[in-house]
């Protein structure tokens, strides 16, 4: 039998591989732009609403794939109820209100966008605005919609008055005017930076005073409160008080040691006392005069970092006293005033339990 031709077995074997293929419905092209924008949330603050949003990882590596800028949409109902869940609500009636362009966009970073005030009559008390963020590649290609809750507009509400502070040894102490019945939310930022979208404690406060305790010694806030209109979610506030600016400068000392004793040791004097409870505590200082009398001198290092220490610079005979101080952390320290003295006398073969007393 005569082998097929070169061309026979080509054609043959082209149609042994289109009877093996699969077909099936086709395909929708894959998504090209940005991954939807996550964590979207709307605030009211005062007549503007700010939305926040978090950066999604890029969808692709090549530099066309990277976010070029965001886009904040709005559509408005009037007053009058909630308006239903409408799908194509931002393609017929959205509008876009604010853009973003500054960088950098990277994944995980918070952007906000600023409606401020809406100026079309949508911001209305009882009004509900429903926002939606649509990022940007650099070819122009779109995310998928981000929508945050919608929020009803409240009627705006000015800034409390006399915000004021001081550095305390505890802490920084704000106060401002208060309306009784009111409750408020402060926030804290470095100068320069954006207001914090939380503010510094966990539930809005019903006085006119808060005490900041975690800010820390040697750095400068900027310090602002707002009256809270609703519980979030959303966020409804007033507008920003005016700003308060404090450098955090720690002038207190601590309070002195407690319960300083001295034991001898063998031929050394073993000292120890009750740990402070300072928040800023930098460590101690020991001091030491051989007799009634005599002036005080350090020993040891300049801080010593833990409740107990060693002499082992000591004489047979010698009436040792002791006291100490605690220092902070600023810069230079402050030091506390002394403790209480304790006097030991340094024997040839101390007994068993032999404490100094104060």
């Amino acid at each position: 039998m005569a082998r097929p031709g070169p061309v026979f077995a080509c054609v043959l074997a082209a149609l042994v591989l289109a009877a093996c293929g699969k077909k099936g419905p086709p395909l929708p092209p894959a998504p090209r732009g940005p991954l939807a924008a996550s964590s979207v949330e709307a605030r009211q603050q005062g007549e503007r609403v700010v939305v926040s949003f978090v950066l999604p990882a890029a969808r692709g590596t090549s530099a066309a794939a990277t976010i070029a800028r965001s886009e904040l949409v709005r559509v408005a109902y009037g007053p009058g109820g909630a308006p239903a869940a409408d799908p194509d609500a931002f393609r017929r009636l959205g509008k876009v209100v604010a853009v973003g362009s500054a960088g950098p966009f990277e994944e995980g970073r918070a952007l906000r966008l600023v409606d401020a005030p809406p100026s079309d009559g949508g911001g209305a008390a009882g009004s509900t605005l429903r926002y939606a963020v649509l990022l940007f590649d650099q070819r122009g290609r779109s995310s998928p919609l981000a929508i945050a809750r919608d929020l009803v507009v409240a009627e705006a509400a000015p800034g409390p008055n006399g915000l004021r502070g001081e550095p305390t040894a505890d802490g920084v102490r704000l106060s401002w005017e208060a309306v009784p019945g009111a409750t408020y939310n402060l926030y804290r930022a470095t100068p320069g930076e954006e207001t914090p979208l939380r503010p510094i404690h966990d539930r809005p406060l019903s006085t006119g005073d808060y005490l900041d305790a975690s800010a820390p010694v040697g750095a400068r806030f900027v310090y602002t409160v707002r009256v809270v209109i609703g519980e979030p979610p959303p966020f409804i506030e007033g507008a920003d008080s005016a700003p308060l600016e404090i450098e955090v400068v720690d002038r207190f000392p601590p309070m002195p040691p407690q319960g300083l004793v001295a034991v001898q040791e063998g031929p050394a004097v073993r000292l120890f006392w009750d740990p402070s409870a300072e928040r800023d505590l930098g460590g101690y200082r020991l001091y030491r005069r051989d007799g009634a009398g005599e002036a005080w001198r350090r020993i040891g290092p300049d801080l010593i970092d833990r409740p107990l220490f060693r002499d082992e610079v000591v004489a047979v005979g010698q009436t040792l006293g002791y006291r100490l101080t605690a220092l902070d952390r600023a810069t230079p320290p402050n030091e506390s005033v002394p403790s209480d003295t304790v006097e030991i006398e340094v024997a040839s073969e101390p007994e068993a339990g032999s404490e100094g007393q104060p």
